[in-house]
């Protein structure tokens, strides 16, 4: 079982995003209060990761990471929602 810092880090998640502050990316903390109400969260930001994207949070594209399994899909999402 993975633990969540060494998947931002082996997928050079931090370099576009941080916990607290909008770098590339939005900053974990504005993903989980944007989704803290929505029963879908963990599935919709698993997806997001999955797949890339851009649109949601300004016209910066994210790449997919379609490499990574569906626990370590997971284990990121808890991750960022908990922030």
């Amino acid at each position: 079982n993975v633990d969540a810092t060494a998947l931002l880090q082996n997928n050079a998640c931090l370099s576009c995003h941080a916990l607290d502050h909008k770098v590339v990316g939005p900053a974990y903390h504005q993903v989980a209060t944007k989704y803290a109400n929505d029963p879908q969260a963990m599935t919709k930001v698993a997806a997001s990761i999955q797949q890339g994207g851009s649109g949601k949070w300004g016209q910066t594209p994210m790449p997919p990471y379609a490499q990574l399994s569906a626990e370590n899909l997971q284990t990121l999402a808890a991750f960022i929602l908990a922030q």
